[in-house]
């Protein structure tokens, strides 16, 4: 007799859960078009003022680095690559710094302030060893009073 009351006891509760009937009260950007199951946060993530401001974080400007991402270079003999940069107005005391493998030598041994929003560094390296190397780009900035880093690989091919 107990078994029957607890299965007939577990099969209500199990459909009053699952039931259409049950709702669920929550704030108003709840209530919105494709918010059940989130369908790829289609209606929510549009309306709600939280998932807005990770949308919003996402689409803000980034420091860009550009460059060559693979360069053949002579043995030693010098050479340099530009790097080209772009740093939106909340970036703050910026600067680059460069990391290399066992075989290269750069012309720079700390980093380097960036002082204007877009323009271009050269570096100036020499690889003394052949086969395969790299360089780092380290961009280091403040970004509304939190640290920022982006790194980038330069690889070099040595003959």
């Amino acid at each position: 007799m107990k078994a029957k009351i607890f299965v007939y006891t577990l099969l209500s509760v199990g459909l009053m859960i699952a039931s259409p009937i049950s709702f669920v009260y929550a704030c108003d950007f709840h209530d919105q078009p494709s918010f059940g199951g989130f369908r790829s946060m289609g209606g929510f993530a549009q309306s709600h003022p939280l998932m807005k401001q990770h949308i919003n974080q996402a689409n803000s400007p980034q420091l860009t680095l550009t460059h060559e991402r693979i360069l053949k270079a002579a043995l030693a003999k010098p050479d340099s690559i530009d790097i080209t940069y772009h740093l939106p107005v909340n970036f703050k005391d910026a600067s680059l710094r460069f990391t290399h493998s066992e075989g290269i030598e750069l012309d720079i041994q700390s980093k380097v302030a960036i002082e204007k929003l877009n323009g271009t560094y050269t570096l100036n390296y020499v690889a003394n060893k052949p086969g395969k190397h790299h360089i780092l780009v380290w961009a280091d900035a403040t970004k509304q009073t939190l640290p920022f880093s982006k790194v980038q690989r330069i690889e070099l091919e040595v003959n």
